[in-house]
C-alpha cells in the first residue's frame, strides 16, 4: 500500500513536466513568428524608404532643372526666383534661387547687375511616402552653385551730349562737335536759351519747355527742335532743320534745312539751302528770302519784295506784295490771291483771284472771280466763274460763266454753264521728323552694385593730387571708384606746377562739388573712361541743388584731359566749362554753359543703372549665357 502511494506521486510529477515542455515550444513559435514578422515590416519599410528617396531625389533635381532653364529663360524675376511643380502634382519639388552680394551673403532673389555667384536649391517630396516610420527619405533637397566669370557692364552708353534741366545758355565761343555722326544733341528740359558769340554745335539742338535765340555768330550744324520760338539773327549758321511753335529768322543767317512753325512764321533777307521747303501753321510772311523748295501754311501767306520760290505754294490766303515775287511752281490759295505785281511761271488756282500788277504764263482758275484792277495783260490763260476787268488782256484762252466787262482774248473765248473745279491742293512736304525725346531728370545716388568690378577707395585729406594718385596706385590698375565726398566742397585742385592725375584704368569720382584749373591734367596713356559725379539723392523729377555754388561742377584755367579720356560729368547744379577746356564726353547738369572756346567732343559714357536716353533707372540682369555650373550636392532633407 505504500509502494502504490509512491507510484501515484511519481505519475503525477511526470505530467507538470510535459505542461512546462508545451508552453515552451509555444513561447519559441512566438518569438519565431514576431521575428518573421518584423522581418517582414522592416523589409517593406525599407523598400518603401528606397522608393520614397528615389522620388524626392528627382523631385529636386527636377526642380534645380526648372529653376535653371528659367534663369537662362529670362523668366527669374517674373516668379521672384521661385519654380514650383503644378498644383497636386506628385512628387512635387519648390526650387529658389539664391543671390550672392560682394561680402558673400545670400538673399533669396534672382541675380541683379554685378550678380556673379547664384544659388538654386530645390525640396522635392516624394509620390509614395514611407511606411514603418521610415520618413527619412520622403524629401530631399539638393543645391546646384553657377558662378559667372565675366562682370557685366551695367552701364548703358546713352544719352545725349549736352542735358540741362534748364539753361543759363549756351554762350561764348564753345563748340560741340559729333566725330563720328554717331547723333550728338544738346538737350533742354526746361527754359530759354540763347547760343549767341562763337558757340557751335556739329548736333542737333532740342528745348524741350522754352524759346531759343539764335544769334552773333553761334553756329548749329544739325537740326534745331524748340517748344517755343525761335529767333535766328545775324551771322548765325543752322545747317538742317528748324521746327518749332514761332519763328522769326531775319538779317541773313544761313539756313541749311527746312523750316516748321506749328505756329506763325516770318523770314526776312535769308536764303534758304538745300531744297529746303517752308511750312507752317500760321500767319506766313517771306520778305527777301531765296526758297529753293515750296511753301505751305494754313494761314496766309505774304510774298513781299525779293523772293524767289522754285517750288510750290499752297496756303489759306496768297498775296503777293511789291515787286520781284516770283514762284516757279503752282500756287494753291483755298480762299484767295492778290498780286501787285510778280512774275508767276505756273498754275494759280484760288476762290477769287485779283490781279493788281505782273504776269503768270500759266492757266489761273478761280471758282469764282478773276479780276484786274490795273489795265493788266496776262500772258496765260483763264478760267473763272466770273472774269473782269478794265482793258484786260489775256494772251491764251478765257472761260467763264459771264463776262461782266469787255476784255480782250488773244485765244479761245468759252462761255461755261458751271464755275470751274480746281485740283486738289498736294500735301505739304517734306514732313518734319518728331523733336528726339528729352530725357527726365534721374536722380543718382551711388550704389556698389551698379559698379561691378571697381572697387572703392577713400580720398585721404587733404584731396589733392598726391592722394588721388596714391587712391589710384592702391587699385593696382583695376576700376575703381574715388570716394571724395568727405573732402572740403567744392573740392578743388587749381596750379599744381604741372602735375598730372594718371588715370589706368575706369574710374569714377565721387565728390560734393568740383572746381579744377590751373595746371591740373587727367592723363591717361591707353582708353579709358571717367566719371565725375555729384549726388542727387533727393527724390523728384527736378535736380536738387542746394544753391550757393554748392554742388556745381567747374572746369576752368588751364587744366585738360588726355584724349584717351571719356568723361562723363553729372551735377544736379551748374556745370560750366570755360576758357578753351577740351574734352571727350558728355555732361548732364541742372544747368550747363559751355563757353570760352571750350570744346567737347561727343562719345556716349553713360551712368550705371540708368538709360540717360529716357532718364529712367534699369535693372540689367547678368546674361544667363554667362552663367556656369559649378557645383551640385545634396544638403539633407
Amino acid at each position: 500500500m505504500f509502494l502504490r502511494l509512491n507510484r501515484t506521486r511519481l505519475a503525477r510529477n511526470d505530467e507538470g513536466m510535459a505542461l512546462v515542455a508545451v508552453v515552451g515550444l509555444m513561447s519559441v513559435g512566438i518569438l519565431l513568428t514576431s521575428l518573421i514578422l518584423g522581418s517582414i515590416v522592416s523589409g517593406i519599410g525599407f523598400t518603401s524608404s528606397t522608393r520614397a528617396g528615389v522620388q524626392s531625389q528627382a523631385a529636386a533635381e527636377a526642380g534645380i532643372a526648372a529653376a535653371t532653364a528659367g534663369l537662362k529663360g529670362g523668366t527669374c524675376s517674373a516668379t521672384s526666383g521661385v519654380y514650383e511643380s503644378a498644383a497636386n502634382a506628385t512628387p512635387k519639388y519648390v526650387a529658389r534661387i539664391y543671390s550672392a552680394d560682394s561680402s558673400g551673403n545670400w538673399t533669396q532673389s534672382c541675380p541683379i547687375s554685378g550678380t556673379t555667384s547664384i544659388k538654386i536649391v530645390a525640396d522635392g517630396t516624394a509620390a509614395a511616402l514611407a511606411v514603418a516610420s521610415q520618413k527619412g527619405n520622403d524629401k530631399s533637397k539638393v543645391e546646384a552653385r553657377f558662378e559667372n566669370s565675366s562682370v557685366p557692364s551695367t552701364v548703358l552708353e546713352l544719352g545725349p551730349a549736352v542735358y540741362a534741366y534748364s539753361s543759363q545758355g549756351y554762350s561764348g565761343s564753345g563748340t560741340l562737335v559729333d566725330p563720328d555722326g554717331s547723333g550728338a544733341a544738346v538737350m533742354v528740359k526746361t527754359g530759354n536759351v540763347v547760343c549767341d558769340g562763337g558757340a557751335a554745335a556739329a548736333a542737333d539742338l532740342v528745348v524741350n519747355n522754352g524759346d531759343l535765340q539764335i544769334n552773333n555768330g553761334c553756329v548749329i550744324n544739325g537740326d534745331v527742335w524748340v517748344s517755343g520760338k525761335v529767333t535766328v539773327s545775324g551771322g548765325t549758321t543752322v545747317g538742317g532743320n528748324i521746327v518749332a511753335s514761332n519763328v522769326l529768322i531775319s538779317n541773313g543767317p544761313n539756313i541749311g534745312g527746312s523750316v516748321w512753325s506749328t505756329g506763325p512764321l516770318s523770314i526776312s533777307n535769308t536764303t534758304l539751302k538745300n531744297g529746303s521747303s517752308v511750312i507752317a501753321n500760321g500767319v506766313t510772311t517771306l520778305t527777301g528770302v531765296t526758297v529753293p523748295g515750296s511753301v505751305y501754311t494754313t494761314g496766309k501767306l505774304t510774298i513781299d519784295g525779293s523772293t524767289p520760290i522754285a517750288g510750290n505754294v499752297v496756303a489759306n490766303e496768297v498775296a503777293v506784295v511789291n515787286s520781284g515775287g516770283k514762284v516757279a511752281g503752282t500756287i494753291w490759295s483755298a480762299t484767295s490771291f492778290s498780286s501787285t505785281w510778280s512774275a508767276l511761271q505756273g498754275n494759280i488756282y484760288a476762290a477769287n483771284i485779283t490781279m493788281g500788277g505782273g504776269n503768270f504764263s500759266g492757266t489761273a482758275v478761280a471758282t469764282n472771280t478773276f479780276t484786274q484792277t490795273n489795265n493788266q495783260s496776262v500772258s496765260g490763260s483763264v478760267k473763272a466763274k466770273i472774269i473782269s476787268g478794265s482793258s484786260l488782256t489775256i494772251g491764251g484762252s478765257a472761260s467763264a460763266v459771264t463776262f461782266p466787262s469787255p476784255i480782250t482774248v488773244n485765244g479761245t473765248k468759252t462761255t461755261l454753264s458751271t464755275a470751274p473745279v480746281v485740283p486738289v491742293a498736294p500735301p505739304a512736304t517734306p514732313v518734319a521728323t518728331p523733336s528726339p525725346t528729352v530725357p527726365s531728370w534721374p536722380d543718382y545716388t551711388y550704389k556698389a552694385s551698379d559698379w561691378a568690378g571697381f572697387t572703392l577707395v577713400t580720398v585721404a585729406a587733404p584731396c589733392g593730387v598726391a592722394q588721388f594718385n596714391s587712391a589710384i596706385t592702391s587699385l593696382n590698375g583695376q576700376k575703381g571708384v574715388l570716394d571724395a565726398r568727405s573732402c572740403a566742397s567744392p573740392l578743388t585742385i587749381g596750379t599744381c606746377g604741372g602735375c598730372d592725375v594718371n588715370i589706368v584704368n575706369d574710374t569714377a569720382i565721387l565728390a560734393k562739388a568740383f572746381n579744377f584749373g590751373g595746371s591740373l591734367k587727367f592723363a591717361a596713356t591707353t582708353n579709358q573712361k571717367m566719371w565725375f559725379i555729384t549726388e542727387d539723392a533727393t527724390t523728384g523729377l527736378t535736380p536738387t541743388c542746394s544753391g550757393a555754388g554748392i554742388g556745381n561742377f567747374v572746369l576752368g584755367g588751364g587744366m585738360s584731359f588726355s584724349t584717351k579720356l571719356e568723361v562723363m560729368v553729372y551735377t544736379p547744379c551748374a556745370a560750366n566749362i570755360g576758357s578753351g577746356i577740351k574734352f571727350i564726353g558728355q555732361v548732364f547738369a541742372g544747368t550747363t554753359t559751355i563757353s570760352g572756346a571750350a570744346q567737347i567732343s561727343y562719345n556716349a559714357v553713360g551712368l550705371p543703372g540708368v538709360d540717360l536716353s529716357t532718364g529712367n533707372t534699369t535693372t540689367t540682369t547678368t546674361p544667363a549665357a554667362s552663367w556656369s555650373l559649378k557645383s551640385t550636392r545634396n544638403i539633407g532633407g
